[in-house]
C-alpha cells in the first residue's frame, strides 16, 4: 500500500511524526511523503485518521482503487451551521473596513504586494493610515512561517480571498463578533464558491480545496495603530489574528470494510479584536467605535472563482473595485494605480525598460477590462486623458450599432475618418495610459442596489444626528446656564454632578464645544431640559 501522494500536497510535514506506527516518512527522490506497509489507517487510536484531520488539504490519506464501497456508516455528527446568506437575496453585507479590505489585498495580489522579509522566517506588508498617522502592518502567523520566506507564497490562493469575503459577511449577521463565534460548513462554502456544479472535482477533492481555502485567512494577523478619528479614540491591535480558527469538525464514514473516509467539514471561527473597533454596533451609537458594511454581491464570488486562473489581474481589480467602489465610487481611477493592484510595481517598472513585455502588458491589461465589462463591471474612459485614440479595441467597437443598415452606414462614415476605429494605436501609448484615468466604474446591478440602500441609510444616519446635534445646541448655551441657574446650581456643582470639569461646562455654556449624545441625557435629565423649553429658548427676542 505504498502510495505517492497527491499533487497538492504542500509539503509542510505535519503529518511526518503523528501516526502512531510512523507510517509516513520523507521521500527525497519524489520531494513528497509516502505511506508504508505498516500504516494501519489509525483504526485503533483514533475514530478518524490522524492525517486526515491535521493536513491543510485532506492529502495524506491513501486511496484505494475499489470506488464501489458503501460508506454508510456516520462517525461523527454534524455541528449545525449559521443560516444560509444570499438565502432571498443575489447579495449580502459584509464588513468593509480598511483592515478587510487589505486583508483581502494580501489574498489576492500576493507577491505583488511590496513585502519585506524579517529574520528570513516572516514577510510584513505595511500600509500607512490616515496620511502616515498610523500605520497597519500584515504578517503570518507564527505556527505557518517557512524556513524560507519566499516559500510562503507556494501556499497562498487567491481563492481564499472569496472564503475571507465570505466570512466577513457571515459576522453582521452577529452582535459582537469579536465574542461571538460563528458556523460554517462545507456545503456552505461549497454553494458559494460555485464549487458545488464542479462536475470534475471528486467528494474529496471538493473537501481538500474547501479545507485549504477555509484556513488560509486565518493564518494572517495584523498588527494596527490608528489614530483619533473624529469623536473614536486612537487604539492599537497588536499581532492579532484577522479570524480566529476555533475548530474543523471532520465528518467521517466508514465503509464495511473498516476504511474511514471524510464526507464533511464544519468550520468554527470568530472574527479577531479589529471587529471590536470596525464592526461594533454598540460602539457606533455612543461614537466610541465604527460599524463600517459594504455589499457583496454573489456574482462576484462565481466571477473570480471563474476566472483567477486564466485572467488574475481581472480577478485582483474585481475584489479590489468591490471596495473601492464604497469609499470612493467618485473618484477618478489612475490605469496606474489599477495596474500595480492587478500586476504588481515589479512589472510596472519592468515595463518602463523592456518593449516587447511592455506590449503585453497593454494586450493583458485591456484584455481583463474586457473581462471586467464582461462581468458588468463597466469601465468610463476620460475623454481628456483616456481618449478613444488609446483605448481598447472592444470598447470602440461598442459604438457599432447592432443593426445591419446602421452598422454598414456606421463603416461607411468610419472609412472616410482621418482616424478609423481600427488603425492601431499611436506611438508613446504606454506613457499616455500612465497619466490616463477612468472616471468611474458602472457597477452590477446588484451592487448598485445594495449600495442604493447604503447610501439611503447613511442619508437618514445623518439627518438623524444632525437633528441630534441640533437639539444639544439648542440646549448648551444660554439654555443651559439659565436652567443651571434656576436649579440653583454653580458651574462647579454642575461640573462634579456630571463628572465633568468646570472649564467644560463653562465652554458648553459659551458655544465653543459640542455635547456628545450621553452627556446631552445626563443634562437633560439634571436640569428639566426638555422640548418645550427648548422651543421658548428659541421663540425669545
Amino acid at each position: 500500500m505504498i502510495q505517492i501522494l497527491h499533487a497538492q500536497c504542500v509539503s509542510c510535514d505535519t503529518c511526518v511524526p503523528l501516526p502512531p506506527t510512523l507510517a509516513t516518512y520523507r521521500n527525497s527522490r519524489y520531494d513528497s511523503t509516502s505511506m508504508n506497509p505498516q500504516c494501519d489507517d489509525c483504526l485503533v487510536q483514533l475514530p478518524p485518521t490522524h492525517c486526515d484531520l491535521r493536513c491543510p488539504t485532506l492529502n495524506p490519506r491513501f486511496l484505494d482503487n475499489d470506488s464501489n464501497l458503501c460508506r454508510a456508516v456516520l462517525i461523527t455528527s454534524a455541528t449545525p451551521s449559521d443560516p444560509d446568506l444570499f438565502a432571498n437575496d443575489s447579495a449580502h453585507p459584509f464588513a468593509s473596513s480598511m483592515v478587510m479590505w487589505e486583508i483581502c489585498n494580501v489574498l489576492a495580489q500576493q507577491e505583488a504586494l511590496p513585502w519585506q522579509s524579517i529574520d528570513g522566517d516572516n514577510l510584513v506588508y505595511e500600509k500607512p493610515v490616515k496620511h502616515g498617522r498610523g500605520n497597519l502592518r500584515v504578517s503570518f502567523a507564527r505556527s505557518w512561517r517557512s524556513k524560507v520566506a519566499e516559500h510562503l507564497w507556494e501556499r497562498l490562493d487567491l481563492r481564499a480571498a472569496c472564503v475571507h469575503l465570505i466570512y466577513a459577511a457571515c459576522i453582521t449577521t452577529i452582535d459582537r463578533p469579536w465574542e461571538t463565534e460563528f458556523v460554517i460548513d462545507d456545503r456552505q462554502l461549497a454553494k458559494y464558491l460555485g464549487l458545488n456544479r464542479r462536475k470534475d472535482l471528486s467528494k474529496r477533492k471538493k473537501l481538500a480545496l474547501i479545507k485549504y481555502l477555509g484556513q488560509l485567512p486565518c493564518r494572517l494577523q495584523i498588527s494596527l495603530c490608528w489614530p483619533q478619528q473624529g469623536a473614536v479614540e486612537a487604539f492599537e491591535i497588536e499581532n492579532s489574528p484577522v479570524w480566529h480558527l476555533l475548530g474543523i469538525q471532520h465528518h467521517i464514514q466508514i465503509d464495511d470494510r473498516g476504511h474511514k473516509s471524510p464526507v464533511g467539514l464544519t468550520f468554527r471561527l470568530r472574527a479577531g479584536e479589529w471587529a471590536k473597533y470596525f464592526l461594533n454596533r454598540d460602539g457606533r451609537q455612543d461614537n466610541s467605535a465604527f460599524y463600517q458594511y459594504g455589499t457583496l454581491p454573489k456574482t462576484v464570488l462565481a466571477a473570480v472563482m471563474k476566472i483567477w486562473q486564466k485572467h488574475e489581474g481581472a480577478a485582483r481589480m474585481m475584489l479590489w473595485l468591490l471596495f473601492k467602489t464604497k469609499v470612493g465610487r467618485s473618484q477618478p481611477i489612475a490605469v496606474s494605480t489599477l495596474m500595480k493592484v492587478a500586476y504588481g510595481e515589479v512589472k510596472l517598472q519592468r515595463s518602463q525598460v523592456d518593449r516587447p513585455f511592455r506590449k503585453r502588458q497593454i494586450r493583458t491589461f485591456e484584455k481583463d477590462l474586457e473581462i471586467l465589462h464582461d462581468y458588468e463591471f463597466e469601465p468610463i474612459f476620460d475623454p481628456q486623458t483616456y481618449p478613444s485614440e488609446i483605448q481598447p479595441l472592444w470598447a470602440k467597437l461598442l459604438a457599432v450599432p447592432n443593426e445591419s443598415e446602421a452598422e454598414f452606414e456606421f463603416w461607411i462614415d468610419d472609412a472616410g475618418k482621418e482616424r478609423r476605429v481600427t488603425d492601431p494605436s499611436p506611438r508613446g501609448k504606454w506613457s499616455r495610459l500612465m497619466k490616463a484615468r477612468i472616471l468611474q466604474f458602472q457597477l452590477p446591478s446588484t451592487m448598485e442596489r445594495g449600495l442604493s440602500r447604503l447610501q439611503t441609510q447613511q442619508q437618514h444616519k445623518s439627518r438623524r444626528n444632525a437633528t441630534s446635534i441640533h437639539n444639544l445646541a439648542g440646549w448648551s448655551g444660554s439654555q443651559i446656564a439659565r436652567n443651571r441657574q434656576l436649579k440653583g446650581l454653580s458651574q462647579r456643582q454642575l461640573a462634579e454632578q456630571l463628572g465633568k470639569s468646570q472649564s467644560w461646562v463653562r465652554d458648553v455654556e459659551k458655544g465653543s464645544l459640542r455635547v456628545k449624545p450621553e452627556d446631552g441625557r445626563r443634562l437633560q435629565g439634571l436640569l428639566d431640559l426638555d422640548r418645550t423649553n427648548l422651543d421658548e429658548s428659541h421663540s425669545e427676542p
